[in-house]
């Protein structure tokens, strides 16, 4: 069980490096030298599930596999660095972190116990889609109002019509 916390640590520093990177994009170069990078931690992380068993393996593996997806797609989205790769490395780290919770709980032996630490673990992933989508809110607000203002620009006609058209795009950040 001490390689289990052991990896976790591991990753989470990893996690918040990756963190701190979110702002500034990759180029193809370093993107690919990442990924060879990620699947190399990823077979270590591996090598040390060797030394547990039974479902404390499972979810040692479990957990290894959740740091290499969420990895990767944090990478992709360095690389990519549009507001929707990211939003896919966050629903990744959602699924990801469900999946070793699941892996967490088949280990338990009491039926209500288990119960219970599913219902717990669908629930940490739901608030977590949750709140993803709410992240995009803003967009999809910001998407509606320019459509009601470039509707209302359809009113006008001429020059009256292609000022009122860059005005709303202006305000709606979409010049």
């Amino acid at each position: 069980m001490q390689t289990h916390h052991l990896i976790r640590h591991a990753s989470l520093l990893l996690l918040l490096i990756g963190a701190v990177a979110h702002a500034a994009p990759i180029s193809k170069p370093n993107y690919e030298a990442g990924k060879v990078r990620v699947q190399e931690a990823y077979q270590q992380e591996k090598a040390l599930c060797d030394h547990v068993s039974g479902n404390d393996s499972e979810v040692c593996l479990e957990q290894a596999r959740a740091n290499r997806n969420i990895q990767l797609a944090e990478l992709e989205a360095q690389f990519k660095g549009s507001q929707a790769a990211w939003i896919e490395a966050e629903q990744e780290k959602a699924e990801s972190n469900y999946n070793v919770a699941k892996q967490t709980c088949q280990g338990m032996i009491e039926e209500d116990t288990k119960r219970v630490c599913m219902s717990k673990a669908r629930g940490e992933r739901d608030s977590a889609f949750t709140a993803i989508a709410a992240e995009r809110m803003p967009d999809n607000r910001t998407e509606a109002q320019l459509d009601d203002a470039l509707k209302k620009c359809s009113a006008l006609s001429g020059n009256e019509q292609n000022a009122c058209r860059e005005q709303a795009k202006k305000r709606y950040g979409k010049s």
